[in-house]
């Protein structure tokens, strides 16, 4: 198997669909289960998403399989087409375990802005105010980023990702990912150290997200791990939800295979041990959760 980031976009698909959404909107004025025309509206979106499940798992290249949860009111329904485990053919499930990917950026955001509400940050926060004492500080060019630029994608900080060191370590090391403040030094090299006058234009970063979470630990003295807990999973009621210690994901999971190996090569675990590394290195490594438990 090769064992490249780009391994990351072969994962299964899971696919979760909230009220709100074009295929599974509950019309306003309406509650599921008390207007007719809205069930039989709601019957020709669920055909339609459907359709739109089953083409996609036929499709040359496609997911094993894909799930959404519908959820109008307090009427939930499950659409799945292909299946979980390509060894035994085990359908997609609710409660099936599966890692949450870029779906949980949002978390760092969340955790922040709920912090700046309780007055532990502000948006006016700066990388120099709160990293200057990281084993390597960054740059000198990047101390009056500031938080808010940080979650808005303004920040001009260079993507650590687009790092051919990065990517060697990842790949030469696919079981020990490195740590958070070591992965944003993949970023200091860049000439020039901003991509941009900070403020100035919206380019996303993932160094963004890193600088992020590491100043939510500077102003707390907390884990960014035990912030997820407090901040989001515990008030949403995310029971579900984790960011897992190592590779291993809780079975039941939603595998993920290498579709350009024939036979598909299931890389579930192999692939997260490679890329998201020990507690400490929490990202790219990101949360776990279930269909049914996202759908919150």
């Amino acid at each position: 198997m090769r064992k490249t980031v780009l391994l990351l976009a072969s994962m299964a698909v899971a696919l979760v669909v909230a009220c709100g959404a074009v295929l599974a909107a509950t019309p306003k004025g309406t509650t599921a289960g008390t207007d007719q025309g809205a069930l039989e509206g709601a019957k020709g979106r669920d055909a339609a998403l459907d359709g739109a499940l089953k083409e996609l798992v036929a499709r040359h290249g496609g997911p094993p399989g894909v799930i959404a949860v519908i959820q109008r009111g307090q009427h939930r329904e499950v659409h799945t087409f292909g299946v979980a485990n390509l060894k035994n053919n085990r359908p997609m499930g609710v409660e099936d375990h599966m890692r949450l990917a870029s779906t949980s950026k949002a978390f760092s955001g969340a955790v922040a802005l709920s912090l700046v509400s309780k007055g532990a940050l502000s948006l006016n926060d700066t990388i120099g105010e709160l990293l200057s004492d990281l084993p390597k500080p960054p740059p000198d060019a990047w101390a009056d980023v500031t938080l808010r630029q940080l979650l808005n994608h303004t920040s001009g900080l260079p993507d650590f990702a687009e790092s051919q060191d990065w990517q060697a370590a990842i790949n030469a090391r696919p079981t020990q990912a490195p740590r958070p403040e070591k992965l944003l030094t993949y970023a200091y090299d860049h000439k020039p150290p901003l991509r941009f006058d900070p403020g100035s234009k919206y380019q996303y970063s993932n160094s963004d997200n890193i600088a992020a979470a590491l100043m939510i630990e500077a102003a707390t003295g907390r884990s960014y791990e035990g912030q997820l807990r407090r901040q989001v999973y515990e008030p949403l009621g995310l029971s579900k939800t984790s960011l897992p210690a190592g590779p291993n994901l809780r079975k039941p999971y939603i595998y993920g295979y290498d579709l350009s190996e024939h036979p598909p090569e299931d890389g579930s675990e192999e692939i997260a041990a490679g890329c998201f590394g020990p507690p400490e290195a929490w990202f790219p490594r990101p949360p776990t959760s279930t269909p049914s438990s996202a759908l919150t």
